[in-house]
């Protein structure tokens, strides 16, 4: 079988040669989660004093801390010794690879809640579900364990963790994978004949019966003994949906979003608007050198549970069809109706944020528009600027940027943008 180790030097030393050709076919919001290959982890983060958060049969998760921003992030740390087979490494890389596809406010404690609470928490869920399954993936391990919280603070955004089980719809034999955690568990699962969207749909529900009841829902044969009185009529119908015995009679993730129960559980007001200073940062975003947009989104993903909600609560206005991206129609209603703009200006700013030109703005395109400047200090702005410089020979050049931006813009936009700032005509920039 040969040594384990060596196995492994070898793979990972593989990944990384693919990895600048695969980087420049992705997109810009899958390039902003870097894979740092060339520079030791304990380098990054603190190891030291973090808090070990679980164990499981691949490794362990615990809390560490960056050395640049000071963030604390959950380190899920694999063993590669047991692995062999280059078919083992890429089930464990693909957790990393849907990772890189999703960008939500909530994907990232249990206790009983009331009715309201629990609402409120459903419908982030769903808004999440949503999300994954218009991109075609599945996330597979739908539990209380993978739902988790930014901080124990009460206004804590709720994020749904571990994609280890998650994968495509394309993938003809995740219909046949026996996954997940059994009081979770879809019938048809169990069957191996499923379809994965519809699956996640039923642990969704067994997830808000527990969070209503304290319990799950099939603990015996006889449901009958079930404290069905805790549970009012908007819940219990919500329920219902989702715990339908037949997948195709399942509600859809877009449905559910609709059910009354979600509804009326949501802060975000119909027709709010956009806050006067969000709305100035969108106007000035787009008149930015294309450097300077792409930093922002770095930073944007830097800044600290607190710094964001403020920022999510106002993508939650704009993204009105609930799906995790805005839509060009979406975002001139919403900002037709915060400000006195004509169309034409609404969708000067849009195409000003929409780096790829892909008709829709994700998380991050909207939230590095939006934040304020007040976050732009020298420690953030360097850490973006790492980030940004892939070979870490400390210069940004045409090579680093379009590591970056990928398939979003093409080659004669990258290098009008290092141009910009290449006051010595070298090709390349320094942070100074």
């Amino acid at each position: 079988m040969g040594n384990p180790v060596s196995k492994s030097q070898e793979f990972m030393e593989q990944r990384e040669r693919s990895n600048t050709e695969y980087r420049k076919q992705g997109t810009l919001s899958m390039n902003l989660v870097r894979e740092e290959f060339n520079r030791d982890i304990q380098e990054v983060y603190d190891l030291r004093s973090g808090e070990l958060l679980g164990k499981g049969g691949f490794g362990t998760v615990r809390v560490v801390t960056h050395k640049a921003t000071q963030n604390k992030y959950a380190l899920k740390t694999i063993e590669l010794k047991d692995v062999e087979t280059v078919e083992q490494y890429e089930f464990l890389l693909n957790e990393i690879e849907i990772m890189k596809q999703l960008d939500h406010p909530n994907i990232a404690r249990y206790k009983f809640r009331s009715e309201d609470e629990t609402a409120k928490i459903v419908n982030k869920l769903i808004n999440a579900l949503r999300y994954c399954h218009d991109r075609n993936i599945a996330h597979r391990d739908i539990k209380l364990e993978n739902i988790c919280f930014e901080s124990m603070a009460d206004d804590a955004e709720v994020k749904l963790v571990d994609f280890g089980l998650s994968a495509s719809f394309k993938d003809e034999q995740m219909r046949h994978d026996l996954v997940g955690s059994w009081a979770f568990m879809a019938p048809e699962v169990l069957q191996r004949a499923h379809h994965p969207q519809a699956c996640d749909l039923w642990s969704m529900g067994v997830i808000t019966y527990c969070l209503l009841a304290g319990f799950p829902p099939f603990r015996s044969v006889n449901l009958k003994g079930l404290k069905e009185q805790i549970l009012y009529s908007y819940a219990k119908d919500f329920i219902q949906k989702l715990l339908k015995k037949d997948p195709q009679k399942r509600w859809t993730a877009q449905q559910a979003q609709h059910h009354a129960w979600l509804t009326k559980a949501r802060s975000t007001k119909k027709n709010a608007k956009l806050s006067p200073k969000v709305v100035e940062n969108l106007m000035h975003f787009k008149s930015l050198n294309l450097m300077k947009r792409v930093a922002l989104g770095v930073v944007a993903r830097t800044l600290e549970a607190s710094e964001m909600r403020n920022l999510e609560q106002e993508f939650h206005k704009a993204d009105i069809a609930r799906s995790g991206e805005i839509s060009i129609e979406d975002f001139r209603s919403v900002l037709l109706r915060s400000n006195q703009f004509q169309r034409k200006e609404v969708d000067e700013i849009f195409e000003g944020l929409d780096i790829g030109c892909s008709g829709r703005l994700s998380y991050t395109d909207f939230t590095a528009a939006a934040l304020n400047r007040q976050h732009l200090d020298t420690r953030r702005l360097k850490y973006a600027f790492e980030r940004l410089d892939h070979d870490n020979n400390g210069y940004l050049d045409y090579e680093d940027l379009m590591m970056t931006v990928g398939s979003d813009l093409s080659t004669e936009d990258v290098r009008t943008a290092i141009k910009q700032f290449d006051t010595d005509n070298r090709g390349k920039v320094s942070f100074e």
